[in-house]
């Protein structure tokens, strides 16, 4: 790989990162429009406390997961195909199959913290580890649910490289540095935003690049023959 050629993917992977944001932000908005009106008129009772409701939120959760990693897998695989022409098979599928699967795991975790938080305010209050439990409930969904995700994700780059599994950690350490930085204050502006997203591209976009160099190698290593140069005994008669 030329540095040129890593650099501006590299670039180009950090960009697509911010721009997940935004585009994110119309898929949802536009989907949620066409959801939360079908729901109502489907089930006029769905917001009243019960099963339904239950039902309803937990179908939310997971559409909404669905929906965000659909821009996730998108972008990525644009950048991929437009600096090294490579999309790993079902990338985008499998990115939002991980969404589907990240946003509820996440959400049970979150509403539980959330709940027993709220049980045992004044006991986590006293003890001081109330604000503990208050930042980890800041800090935590962003990297739980890239996480997850990425874990889905790995399946598929198994089958290309050997030290997929180096992705997941990637997108763990990209989303616990989003959310640090995001969270400094708990009330953060766009400039807090604009460098935790970068942070987040940059690492997975440098993790990407390294994976796609184990890739080039590992392919070079398999068309090499097994013995460059072979060594043949000559036998030669003094007749």
């Amino acid at each position: 790989m030329s540095q040129i050629k890593t650099t501006n993917f590299w670039l180009a992977w950090i960009f697509a990162s911010l721009l997940v944001y935004p585009i994110t932000a119309i898929f949802v908005f536009a989907f949620s429009m066409i959801w939360f009106t079908a729901a109502q008129a489907l089930f006029p009772a769905v917001n009243q406390a019960g099963f339904l409701s239950d039902v309803y939120t937990l179908a939310t959760i997971i559409a909404f997961g669905g929906v965000i990693a659909l821009a996730v897998g998108m972008l990525q695989a644009n950048v991929l195909k437009r600096y090294f022409h490579f999309t790993p098979q079902n990338w985008q599928r499998a990115t939002v199959i991980g969404g589907l699967v990240a946003a509820p795991v996440t959400g049970f975790i979150m509403f539980g913290l959330n709940d027993y938080m709220s049980v045992n305010y004044w006991e986590l209050v006293e003890s001081g580890q109330f604000e503990i439990l208050s930042l980890l409930l800041n800090v935590l969904p962003m990297m739980m649910y890239v996480t997850v995700m990425s874990v889905v994700q790995a399946i598929v780059l198994r089958e290309y490289v050997s030290s997929a599994w180096l992705w997941i950690v990637a997108n763990a350490v990209a989303g616990l540095m989003f959310s640090m930085l995001a969270m400094v204050t708990f009330d953060p502006g766009f400039g807090d935003w604009l460098l935790a997203a970068i942070a987040q591209g940059a690492i997975t976009g440098f993790a990407m690049l390294w994976l796609l160099h184990r890739l080039t190698k590992e392919e070079e290593e398999a068309d090499e023959p097994e013995f460059a140069y072979q060594h043949v005994p000559i036998d030669i008669d003094d007749d």
